[in-house]
């Protein structure tokens, strides 16, 4: 049995990666989701303590800590 025949067709290896990379993002989505919900819940008081800070720092924060979170969880 060769690498190629590991699967009965091309549809079936097809959907197998497919299904294999959705579940896989999605897993990722939701870890990184939960992830950056706990840091924004810990880091939201110290960017909020500046008067001048707001919701447009709380976004900038989310959008500059989301791909370090990405790059720590995606080899897993």
């Amino acid at each position: 049995m060769t690498a190629s025949n590991f699967f009965p067709s091309r549809t079936m290896s097809l959907y197998m990666a497919r299904m294999f990379l959705v579940r896989s993002f999605a897993v990722l989505a939701g870890l990184v989701l939960i992830l950056q919900t706990l840091d924004l819940l810990s880091e939201s008081g110290r960017i909020l303590a500046d008067p001048a800070n707001g919701d447009a720092e709380i976004w900038r924060y989310v959008s500059l800590r989301t791909p370090q979170i990405i790059a720590t969880f995606l080899p897993f």
